[in-house]
């Protein structure tokens, strides 16, 4: 298949691509981009929540150790502002906000969270924090939306969400706010809906084509690729459906090789990297916890990546605490 991006055109094929294992198996991780390397922070396994952090280079396909976090943490979210990682919420500490300073190697606490809760999304938008939905169990889904502001370390309250949910996805294109996908009592979602901070506004767009929840979501050239999930609280899914908010449809890509949910994904330099999970739904502490990574080629080619601020949208669910 031939793309042309940024006047060049590129060969790439539909598939994913094997690379090598995360030396920590876990699910409900958090990744980030550091200076092109990928940051896997905490996550789960069969034994409860992990302090681990892991390093990888998509150069060389290699994995390095770096120093655990303070405290374990799972069903998190991770935003970056002005080069600081904000490690938001926790599944025991459900309005935690910590602040990791790379260059200092140092973390510090910061203002809680106004609204206790566990698996929201989170993204940033021009150095703003906002931080939707999540639950604090059996069907406690919470619509709330806040903003953090970190420069002040203050939040603030903005318009709640149509349908509070768990499980789902928070991406940022073109100054806009897409939430997709995930899980309120009785019901898997397939909605897609767009929020504009600046107007704090909300408006439905067209639907997913695959209702699924726990999944993993990240933007390459301004589409939303929305990979694996589970659908019925069974065994994971391995489909991957990308969605143009331009022309607001829907498109089927290549499935992964792995089924997973609970499991994150991000993206450098077109390229689609899915960390971890498990093979089946879990709430908290899987019994199989992967290991694998996936890397899927979209052909596109930015012609300058600047990684301040990039973040890997996982859905949401334990899924960040992560």
């Amino acid at each position: 298949m031939l793309l042309m991006a940024n006047a060049c055109y590129l060969s790439f094929a539909d598939e994913w691509v094997q690379k090598a294992d995360m030396p920590t198996a876990r699910a409900d991780l958090a990744i980030c981009v550091l200076n092109d390397k990928i940051i896997a922070f905490g996550g789960s396994n069969k034994v409860g929540p992990l302090a681990n952090v892991e390093e990888y280079d998509p150069i060389t396909d290699k994995w390095t150790k770096s120093k655990d976090m303070p405290t374990s943490k799972a069903a998190h979210q991770i935003c970056l502002v002005n080069g600081k990682v904000y490690i938001i919420s926790n599944v025991f500490t459900p309005t935690s906000v910590v602040e990791y300073d790379p260059l200092k190697d140092t973390y510090t606490g910061k203002e809680d969270m106004p609204t206790a809760r566990m698996w929201p999304s989170a993204c940033t938008i021009n150095g703003l924090i906002y931080v939707f939905s999540g639950t604090m169990g059996n069907g406690a889904e919470k619509p709330n939306v806040e903003e953090y502001n970190p420069s002040k370390d203050e939040w603030k309250k903005k318009k709640d969400m149509p349908v509070a949910r768990e499980g789902f996805s928070a991406n940022v294109v073109k100054d806009k706010i897409y939430i997709i996908g995930g899980w309120t009592p009785n019901q898997f979602l397939a909605t897609t809906e767009v929020y504009d901070p600046i107007a704090d506004k909300w408006e439905n767009k067209s639907p997913m084509p695959t209702a699924r929840t726990y999944f993993a979501s990240c933007v390459v050239n301004d589409k939303i690729y929305v990979i694996g999930g589970n659908r019925d609280f069974g065994t994971a899914i391995s489909t991957v459906e990308v969605y143009d908010p331009a022309t607001d449809t829907w498109e089927k890509k290549a499935d992964m090789k792995i089924a997973r949910c609970n499991h994150s994904a991000i993206e450098i330099k077109g390229k689609i990297y899915v960390i971890g999970g498990s093979p089946s739904f879990i709430m908290l502490f899987p019994n199989e916890p992967l290991s694998s990574v996936e890397e899927y080629d979209t052909g596109f080619t930015p012609k300058a990546v600047n990684y301040i601020g990039k973040l890997s949208s996982t859905w949401g669910s334990i899924k960040s605490i992560r």
